[in-house]
């Protein structure tokens, strides 16, 4: 899992020394011997907070978490027991949104880009399960709920300048196909964050003078009558490729049925044949 951004040659070495320290930094039973450059020019809150002094005491925050964030503004990268809680199922949700609420504090934006990478990744796993299973009703209860809370905090806490955190949420939706949708419990928690059901329409609406030659949707909450290559029914359709709409829709009398009105896909056979098996699951760019 990538929780490190480029690491600031040298800093490391003066966070774990204390070489040339010249501000202290108090939380709890915590004293962080530190420097005053490197704090003032990579987060907001120590720029305003030590403009007249070289001492800061933190009454309200979490030692823990001042670690981590120290680590963080020193390395670029997560503490090894940030990274534990990350790489963890059952502590990554609640870790993030801890990571949102800590971040704003001090007014690190790089550590919520940390965080939508590590989102990004768990995520694209499980939407990658629903894709190849075609049911996002085996996502566990606990996956949905920690997404929810996670994304709450994640559009309270963040503006809307902060694209990649807030892209993370509504692109699950879109790599899932949009088929969790189907699933209530994605529907009921969805309507309690407008702004991210707004992301999530977005997406799934096509502007004019976007792609205006993509023809393909992601939407697929039915499976195509029948291949559009070999027009065999009831085949097994390859569960990754797009689906496209049909540009012509035609009465076929031999059948008298309509072709063209509905989702239209290959079967897994011709799918190969016509190399019609896309990159569903993109990298992550480099902006992540």
């Amino acid at each position: 899992m990538e929780t490190t951004q480029p690491q600031q040659n040298g800093d490391e070495e003066l966070l774990e020394t204390g070489f040339f320290s010249d501000v202290k930094v108090l939380c709890g039973h915590k004293t962080w011997e530190l420097h005053k450059p490197i704090l003032c020019t990579r987060s907001s809150f120590f720029k305003k907070a030590l403009t007249e002094t070289g001492c800061v005491e933190l009454h309200e925050q979490n030692p823990t978490e001042v670690g981590w964030v120290i680590t963080f503004i020193y390395t670029s990268k997560a503490s090894p027991d940030l990274t534990s809680l990350l790489e963890d199922q059952n502590t990554m949700a609640d870790t993030c949104v801890r990571l949102f609420t800590i971040g704003d504090y001090f007014g690190l934006d790089c550590l919520g880009d940390m965080v939508a990478r590590v989102l990004y990744v768990n995520y694209i796993a499980t939407a990658r399960e629903v894709q190849l299973t075609q049911d996002p009703t085996g996502i566990s209860d606990q996956f949905v709920n920690g997404f929810f809370q996670t994304a709450a905090t994640a559009y309270a806490c963040c503006p809307s300048s902060s694209g990649s955190l807030r892209e993370v949420f509504a692109k699950f939706f879109e790599l899932s196909r949009f088929l969790i949708l189907k699933d209530q419990r994605f529907r009921a928690q969805l309507r309690n964050i407008p702004e991210l059901s707004h992301d999530v329409l977005m997406l799934l609406v096509k502007h004019e003078d976007e792609d205006e030659d993509d023809d393909r949707c992601m939407v697929l909450f039915d499976r195509p009558p029948r291949c559009i290559g070999c027009r065999r029914e009831g085949v097994n359709f390859f569960p990754l490729t797009w689906v496209e709409r049909g540009e012509d829709i035609t009465l076929d009398r031999k059948t008298d049925r309509w072709d063209g009105i509905g989702p239209e896909g290959y079967c897994e056979q011709c799918v190969r044949v016509f190399e019609k098996v896309p990159d569903a699951f993109p990298p992550i760019e480099e902006g992540w």
